[in-house]
């Protein structure tokens, strides 16, 4: 009896069709949880560098006058603390923030102007100051410097800063946005939420990946 040795030139052909379609199904996939992992490694980076430089300038002793406080006062307040390669105090261009896309991929007005004070880090991220009004701040940073997608919610992040009862500076996170505001609200609501169809600004992005402890799961 002839033994068989080998396959034939079909079934190498369909065997290889095979891979190439598990392939084709899995490769997005993967694709897309590496660049979570690299985006959550990245912002974890970026809140870590911003909680530590709160506290040193808690530290140091500083303060903000809650009647008289100033973007130039935040800036001074907090940027000493940073590792800066590149400084944007005076409409140069190089620092980024001033052009990318809201989550829904529009532009809603929401970008830095060039009259913003922003900064490189030497990490090559973006990092840029904006009062909105009374004591309450956005520190806006972009994870990947210039690269793209220039996008908020999945490259750039607005981080929330509210003076406490003793004038000192801190980093509103989900551990303690609950008690003035509820975060669930501004995950799908008022068109400035994070949802996962991507139809709203993602303007509070960065409360949703904190509350899906770094998933991203609103990433299309």
């Amino acid at each position: 009896m002839k033994l068989r040795q080998g396959f034939t030139l079909a079934e190498v052909l369909i065997t290889l069709g095979i891979i190439g379609i598990v392939a084709a199904l899995t490769m997005p996939m993967l694709i897309g949880n590496y660049k979570k992992q690299v985006a959550a490694t990245q912002l974890k980076k970026m809140v870590s560098t911003l909680s530590q430089a709160l506290e040193r300038a808690k530290a140091d002793g500083k303060y903000l006058d809650p009647e008289t406080e100033t973007e130039d006062d935040l800036v001074d307040y907090i940027i000493p603390y940073f590792n800066v390669a590149k400084r944007c105090e005076n409409g140069e261009d190089g620092c980024g923030l001033t052009d990318f896309k809201c989550l829904h991929g529009y532009d809603q007005g929401l970008a830095l102007s060039k009259s913003k004070k922003r900064y490189v880090l030497t990490d090559g991220t973006f990092i840029g100051f904006n009062l909105i009004g009374g004591t309450d701040n956005y520190v806006y940073v972009d994870i990947n410097g210039g690269k793209k997608p220039n996008k908020i919610g999945y490259d750039v992040f607005m981080i929330h800063l509210k003076l406490n009862k003793n004038n000192i500076k801190d980093l509103v996170t989900i551990d303690n946005w609950g008690t003035w505001k509820s975060a669930m609200h501004y995950f799908e609501d008022d068109g400035q939420g994070c949802d996962k169809d991507n139809t709203l600004s993602g303007k509070y992005c960065f409360m949703r990946v904190e509350y899906d402890n770094y998933t991203f799961d609103y990433w299309k």
